[in-house]
């Protein structure tokens, strides 16, 4: 098994363990069977990009939500993010998080990092990544606003699904464990909950 799967596999192995608890443990409305029923967002598709304008940088990100979720459903949120080098559709497939979704009725976002072609960087250049402080790559390089991006997917994410916002949670790879980390430390009036492997925090500074 290649290096890089066993370490995706390990994250969901990590995911699943701390997760599960916080989610199980709570009736999310997702027991159902949707068997012969209206699918709740008709027009929704997991495998499109959802993009936006954020500070002059369009970004893109994808939601997977459960056939179970429902217009009246009270959802937890995961958000998931891809190692460096690594992508949304990537991560997805490699962590297999979107079946814990489907199985606690849980909505999954994976968010993608910032990519800027033909950069001349002597290291990290033309991969994605996140700023996570002092990591990584052009996402740090042309200091990208990442913790507000995620605080805006979110949002996005809140305003269009039935998300309880008391449960919230983030989980990542490698550079996603790093902004993880940092999304936990900076936005943590969002964050109930935080598990990542692979990385290790690189700033101290709540405001930095």
């Amino acid at each position: 098994m290649p290096q890089r799967r066993r370490r995706a596999l390990c994250l969901a192995l990590v995911v699943l363990m701390c997760l599960q608890g916080c989610l199980s443990a709570n009736d999310v409305g997702s027991g159902q069977e949707t068997d012969g029923e209206e699918v709740a967002f008709p027009n929704h598709n997991p495998d499109e990009y959802e993009c936006f304008i954020h500070n002059d940088w369009e970004r893109c990100y994808i939601t997977h939500v459960p056939d179970s979720v429902t217009q009246d459903s009270n959802a937890p949120l995961i958000v998931e993010l891809h190692g460096w080098a690594g992508s949304a559709f990537e991560t997805r497939a490699l962590t297999e998080i979107t079946q814990l979704a489907d199985e606690v009725g849980a909505i999954v976002v994976h968010a993608e990092g910032i990519i800027v072609d033909n950069t001349t960087l002597d290291m990290g250049g033309n991969e994605e990544s996140w700023n996570a402080g002092y990591c990584c790559g052009d996402s740090l390089y042309y200091e990208i606003d990442d913790v507000d991006y995620l605080r805006t997917v979110i949002a996005r994410t809140v305003e269009n699904f039935p998300v309880d916002e008391q449960r919230i949670y983030i989980t990542g790879w490698s550079n996603g464990c790093m902004m993880a980390q940092r999304m936990a430390l900076q936005a943590s009036d969002l964050i109930a909950a935080m598990a990542c492997t692979s990385g290790y925090l690189s700033i101290h500074d709540a405001e930095g």
